[in-house]
């Protein structure tokens, strides 16, 4: 296959969205990849948006991820970017890392502590859909006629 990489990349945003929508959150995605958002996430406290990074372990034999949390290019941390969590995925395994994580973090961020962390994020929207009242047909109505 010619760019492995991005439909590695692809396969890992679509993980990560799958675990996010069986936690209960509604996920939106963009229609074209040119930011630094791979998702946002409704939550109860607003949108937040998504930045979806490969967790690669260091050793093959050691359980210790890690993840780049800068720009591949440019090294500008995610933070500036204005995006609220970083959700990491490697081995099936999930981390979770909020803004004040990664924040103050140059290339690549040690994951431990972050596996498996879903209470990091900001409970999801509660939402029901409306439900539609059927209305009674002339036999039901006089069934339940008061008389």
């Amino acid at each position: 296959m010619k760019n492995q990489r991005a439909v590695k990349g692809s396969l890992i945003e679509l993980r990560v969205c799958t675990a996010l929508i069986e936690h209960g959150y509604p996920v939106y995605m963009p229609v074209v990849q040119s930011g630094q958002t791979d998702c946002i996430i409704e939550t109860s406290v607003g949108f937040k948006k998504v930045q979806i990074k490969v967790a690669r372990r260091k050793h093959k034999s050691l359980n210790n991820y890690y993840a780049r949390v800068t720009q591949h290019r440019s090294n500008i941390n995610y933070a500036e970017y204005d995006i609220d969590f970083i959700l990491c995925e490697g081995d099936n395994r999930f981390f979770i890392l909020p803004k004040e994580s990664f924040e103050n973090h140059k290339f690549d961020m040690a994951l431990n502590g972050f596996e498996g962390r879903w209470d990091l994020l900001p409970p999801p929207s509660v939402f029901e859909i409306p439900k539609k009242e059927k209305k009674k047909t002339d036999k039901q109505n006089k069934l339940f006629a008061i008389k």
